[in-house]
């Protein structure tokens, strides 16, 4: 029987209890509102800033929904400037790297995700929690 879950999170109402352990940001905080490790799908909140994350080696799809801020997504065609409203897609095999200038907010879905389990172990750690 699934986890009786809220209909409805909103930022802020859990924690972000997780920090990147790849990315080289100044600031990455994150959460997870659900994961379903059988699937390696995972979906949360992220703020982040400064900094950068290189994406393609992973062997999870990660999709971004800009809430707030800007940043700016590079890969071999050239920069694109991503902002609120903007979904992102991040697939294995695609390199990209992830650019924030300025502090964003993401609200982000990961799937495909080996031990997610026990990744998320490792950033809370990280983070200190």
């Amino acid at each position: 029987m699934p986890a009786k879950l809220p209909v409805v999170v909103r930022w802020g109402d859990l924690p972000l209890d997780m920090t990147s352990i790849v990315g080289k940001f100044k600031r990455s905080a994150f959460n997870a509102i659900f994961t379903d490790p059988e699937r390696g799908v995972a979906v949360g909140h992220w703020e982040v800033e400064h900094g950068y994350e290189d994406y393609g080696d992973f062997p999870q799809a990660e999709v971004f929904y800009i809430v707030e801020g800007m940043a700016t997504v590079q890969t071999g065609e050239g920069d694109t400037a991503v902002g609120p409203g903007d979904v992102v897609l991040m697939l294995p095999g695609r390199h990209a790297r992830f650019l924030v200038s300025e502090p964003v907010k993401v609200f982000y879905v990961t799937s495909g995700a080996q031990d997610i389990e026990g990744m998320q172990e490792i950033r809370r750690q990280a983070a200190g929690q």
